[in-house]
Order: structure tokens, then C-alpha cells, then sequence
């Protein structure tokens, strides 16, 4: 009878010590999944990003100046590309793109502060800057354009 309830305590003790390794190991695997999970999520949100402000740099469409706000050069009948058309900057609202959506467009130049187009950069977000030549009023200054996207 003793044999039989020591071999009781001592299956139970290992299965507790067994059940317990376990448990951790589906933690610790969980816990690198969900990191791995939100990573994934952020280098999405910034390869949108990205996209978006080589759309807005290097292509040009008066109608629609969140799909492209390049400068149109008239002399050389073609839009600049790294050259921005501060007009229609100052055209681009927020607009939501399923997923993701234009949160803000800012301007910054060498040793001054941030100016928005429109918006303003909240958590969760990610701004991708981008070195341009703004035309129009500033005339061919160079400086940097800002595209804040946010998770829709």
C-alpha cells in the first residue's frame, strides 16, 4: 500500500513539473508570435507609407493631389519628379485607403520646426520623410515632405 501512494505522489509531481514546462514553452512561443504579429503589422503600415509618398513625390494629378503632387515644369512639358507643387500640397485632406489611411502631410526645413499641410501625427502612426524641392511661392527651396500614415 505505501509503494502504491508514493508512486501516486511521485507520477503527480512529475506531471505537475512536466505540465509546467509546457505551459511556459506555449507562453514563451506565444509571446514571440504576438511580437513577431506586430511587426509584421508596423512593416506593412510603413511599406504603405513609403509607397504612398513616392506617389505623391514622383507623380502628378491636379484632380486627385494625394495621388501625386509632382511639379509640373511647362517649359519641358513633364512632371519633376523629387519636385513638389506646394499648391497642391496644401490641396491633400485625410483620406482612407481600406486598411490604412493619410493621417497628416507635413514640410520641414534644416533647423526649423514641422509644418502641417493638414493633420497631425498621433500614436500608432508612422511618418516616412522624404527629401523634395518644394516649387511654387517657395521658388525651388529644399527641404523635407512628411506622409504620416495611420492603421485604419
Amino acid at each position: 500500500m505505501g509503494r502504491g501512494i508514493i508512486f501516486s505522489v511521485d507520477v503527480l509531481l512529475a506531471s505537475f513539473i512536466l505540465g509546467s514546462g509546457l505551459f511556459l514553452i506555449y507562453y514563451s512561443f506565444s509571446g514571440i508570435a504576438l511580437g513577431i504579429s506586430a511587426e509584421a503589422k508596423d512593416a506593412e503600415k510603413s511599406l504603405f507609407a513609403v509607397a504612398l509618398s513616392d506617389a505623391v513625390i514622383k507623380a502628378g494629378n491636379p484632380e486627385n493631389p494625394a495621388a501625386g503632387s509632382a511639379y509640373f515644369d511647362a517649359e519641358k512639358n513633364r512632371f519633376m519628379p523629387n519636385a513638389v507643387d506646394a499648391g497642391l500640397l496644401r490641396r491633400i485632406r485625410e483620406r482612407d485607403f481600406g486598411k490604412m489611411r493619410l493621417a497628416a502631410v507635413y514640410e520641414r526645413f534644416p533647423n526649423s520646426a514641422k509644418k502641417f499641410f493638414f493633420g497631425k501625427i498621433t500614436g500608432g502612426c508612422i511618418a516616412v520623410e522624404r527629401f523634395v524641392v518644394f516649387m511654387g511661392e517657395y521658388g525651388g527651396r529644399k527641404g523635407i515632405l512628411g506622409v504620416v500614415v495611420c492603421g485604419g
